[in-house]
């Protein structure tokens, strides 16, 4: 059994982080009284640009209250952990989900693993869908590397 929770420091500062930029934007939006030019290929009037501003503002507005979301999950909700039994891996179904997702091994067709954006993620694809594991929400990347390794063994043993 794993722990598996995002970090709460990097939820907050997300979440700290949006909301600072919707304050901001907001501002710009309200104060605004000249167009706008975005990388000399698209020209706004004032009137667009502040609707452009206020599309932003809504958005990051979005991205804190999921933010704190999760940060209410964390505190919240109950410990996630992810379970290797002998007959099958039980994942999260993500990290703001209740639900988890209990997934065969002899099921499991492919792992991968995916690094986007400095997040590494192991994608394990199975006869039901698929499911992603997020290295940041395990304890350690050596965790992480023990569940890839063990899940790997037993991926093989099932389909012998």
């Amino acid at each position: 059994m794993f722990p598996y929770r995002g970090k709460a420091s990097r939820l907050a500062l997300a979440t700290a982080f949006f909301a600072a930029c919707a304050v901001a934007i907001a501002h710009e939006a309200q104060t605004n009284r000249r167009g706008l030019v975005i990388r000399g290929i698209i020209r706004l009037a004032p009137d667009g640009a502040n609707i452009f501003y206020w599309a932003v503002t809504a958005l990051s507005v979005l991205f804190a209250t999921i933010g704190l979301l999760g940060l209410a999950s964390r505190l919240f909700g109950g410990a996630r952990h992810l379970t290797l039994t002998t007959t099958h891996i039980v994942v999260p179904q993500g990290l703001l989900s209740r639900t988890d997702v209990a997934v065969p091994y002899a099921a499991i067709r492919d792992m991968r693993l995916l690094a986007v954006h400095k997040q590494t993620f192991l994608e394990i694809r199975h006869a039901g869908g698929r499911v992603s594991i997020v290295q940041a929400a395990m304890p350690s990347g050596e965790a992480f590397d023990e569940l890839r390794r063990l899940l790997a063994v037993r991926v093989r043993s099932a389909g012998a």
